[in-house]
């Protein structure tokens, strides 16, 4: 499982099939444990825009154009509704239920999730049984005859001829060319009707699903809208002045819906030439200033006041015109901005950097805490604890001894929802508690919860800190370290590490990186116990097994049912190339030992090598 999903090259492993294992290898479940339901967020669209949302993105890739068409249709509706306070009931209405079946019918896997949009745990997030289209349930098998290729169903959706359909256990299309109802031929069958659809072969039986993917009249009326056949063009007017020895004047106007008063005069710096041959005409302005091509506008009326024997170019008038558009598109957005007021916090940052004589310090993340071993040993210069240790009372005595032993950061979890916020927000009692040096932050948001402490900021990895640009925003917010993203090679490393000035670097050399978390539990959603947690699976150890034999640990959050997988290789790669301020540790598993050892290795510039470590990206030509 190798996830580079920040740059579009995510090779979709959540789609493949998994085996969820216990520490004594026993099965507990296996399907598609990691594909989860397409997001819909309509119902969320007005809480987006009044959040100061200002642009939505919609997942397309490798869908089909009739896809983008219906998507695309059906959230702009939405969004407008959002945006002029208009309310719809999303339950109850009947027309909000049509559009929710029309983009189930283009593209669907187990119906749709709202993602975590919600702040409740995400019960419904994964559909393990299949992870491609399944589009409308059409209804289940009565009877079937293999000979003949027949099928009998009651029908739970209408279906036509020209239809495209699938059965349970087929993963091909077929195409409904043979339709009949009471042993009539039909061109379309409503809900309720016991219908005949031929021929269908393959791996199909009694009771088995049978789901409608593709519904012909759906894909032609979303076909209209991108094949020119109903592609509705703005009316604008023009009217272009053209005089010997004045520059040319050309004025624009529309009326048209939010374009209404749009009034725009441009001054072309071309001025026009008696010419020596042929001499431009009214028709030729005309035609060469009405090629709108693929843009929304199109001139109704153009008005031309030419002197005679006047020569100017083509590019003159192409300029006016893609100038002209350029303004119009401009109003329309003026119109559409809402200012929205978002406070950025600007912290200055005082902490001396370190590489100024190339001196490393070294850093420990102890993911895991274990109250029976003695850390007071450890060779390093800051430790980074997990926030979720400070406020168990059972670690109150180890967090004293570490806190007083070391520099210790409270490491803030990537996701934060209900119950993780309620302890948040009693940071002041943890500070005031314990000797904290400053807080690792996952997420820029949490800069709100942690920038009144006056101490040192360090941003995690999940800040995907991949160039120069992000990392000056980063520290003129109150960073005082930023680490590297694991995704960069060791070029695109280097060269950001040799052209900063002035900026903490860290870079993880060691441990097993996370490779997704997510608002759900597997493990309680396989047993059960989502409603009664009882936090049973903090006893043993998870992993997911793939297709490869490969296991990734699992690490259930049980406060916010956040889970963590990890990579099957450790992360081992040598610093010494790197003109970095710190090094950093990140610790799972590993004994107290093991830890030494590491520790030791990487302060040499050496790394851990053998079958169960990698160089992750390091070496990858991206």
């Amino acid at each position: 499982m190798v996830v580079l999903g920040n740059r579009g090259k995510c090779a979709q492993p959540c789609r493949l099939p998994y085996e969820l294992l216990d520490s004594s290898g026993k099965s507990i479940d296996k399907g598609h444990l990691l594909s989860p339901r397409d997001l819909c967020g309509i119902e969320y669209l007005s809480k987006l825009v009044n959040a100061g949302i200002k642009c939505l993105k919609i997942e397309g890739r490798l869908k089909s154009p009739e896809y983008v068409a219906t998507v695309t249709k059906i959230y702009r509706k939405y969004l407008d509704m959002a945006l002029n306070n208009l309310n719809e009931n999303v339950d109850a209405n009947q027309t909000v239920f049509e559009d929710m079946q029309h983009l189930m019918q283009v593209f669907n896997r187990g119906g749709f999730s709202d993602g975590h949009l919600s702040n409740e745990p995400n019960t419904n997030l994964i559909y393990k049984q299949k992870p491609n289209h399944m589009g409308l349930t059409l209804g289940k098998i009565i009877s079937y005859n293999p000979k003949k290729g027949y099928i009998k169903l009651k029908l739970e959706n209408t279906v036509s001829i020209g239809d495209s359909i699938q059965v349970e256990k087929e993963n091909n299309n077929y195409n409904v060319s043979e339709l009949l109802l009471n042993e009539s031929n039909i061109k379309t069958a409503n809900i309720g009707d016991i219908v005949e659809i031929g021929r269908l072969k393959g791996n199909i039986s009694v009771n088995d699903n049978v789901f409608k993917t593709i519904d012909k009249s759906l894909s032609l009326d979303a076909k209209k809208t991108f094949n020119g056949s109903e592609y509705k063009k703005i009316s604008i007017d023009g009217n272009i002045t053209i005089k010997e020895n004045s520059p040319i004047l050309f004025n624009v106007t529309c009326n048209f819906g939010i374009y209404n008063g749009c009034n725009i005069n441009l001054e072309s710096n071309v001025i026009p030439e008696i010419a020596k041959k042929a001499p431009i005409t009214k028709d030729k302005i005309i035609a060469q200033l009405s090629k709108t091509g693929n843009t929304e506008f199109e001139f109704s009326n153009l008005t031309v006041n030419l002197d005679e024997n006047l020569f100017i170019p083509n590019i003159a008038l192409n300029d006016l015109r893609r100038c002209a558009i350029e303004k119009l598109e401009e109003y329309a957005k003026k119109k559409y901005k809402r200012n929205i007021e978002l406070g950025v916090i600007v912290r200055p940052c005082n902490i001396q950097n370190n590489i100024v004589n190339n001196i490393k310090k070294y850093c420990v993340l102890l993911n895991k805490l274990d109250l029976n071993t003695d850390y007071s040993n450890l060779s390093l210069d800051r430790l980074y604890i997990p926030f979720k240790y400070f406020i168990n009372q059972d670690y109150k005595n180890l967090l004293h001894t570490l806190c007083n032993l070391y520099n210790v950061y409270i490491y803030v979890p990537t996701i934060i929802r209900n119950n993780y916020l309620k302890h948040i927000l009693n940071l002041d009692n943890i500070v005031s508690t314990y000797n904290i040096k400053g807080f690792v932050i996952s997420h820029i948001s949490q800069l709100e919860f942690v920038s009144k402490y006056n101490l040192e900021i360090i941003g995690n990895y999940s800040l995907n800190v991949m160039n120069l640009n992000t990392a000056s925003f980063l520290k003129n917010l109150g960073l005082n370290t930023i680490t590297i993203s694991p995704e960069l090679d060791k070029l695109t490393i280097m060269d950001m590490l040799n052209n900063s000035t002035n900026t903490n670097f860290e870079l993880i050399v060691y441990g097993r990186l996370p490779l997704m978390t997510s608002n759900y539990c597997l493990i309680g959603h396989t047993n059960h116990c989502l409603s009664t947690c009882n936090k049973n699976c903090e006893k043993q150890s998870y992993y997911l097994k793939d297709r490869l034999g490969l296991l990734f640990k699992i690490v259930p959050d049980n406060i916010d049912t956040i889970t963590t997988i990890y990579n099957s290789k450790i992360t081992s790669i040598s610093h010494n190339e790197f003109n970095l301020s710190y090094v950093r540790m990140d610790f799972l598993d590993e004994s107290i030992d093991e830890i030494k050892t590491v520790i030791d290795t990487i302060k040499t510039g050496n790394r851990l090598e053998g079958k169960d470590y990698t160089n992750g990206n390091i070496n990858r030509l991206i």
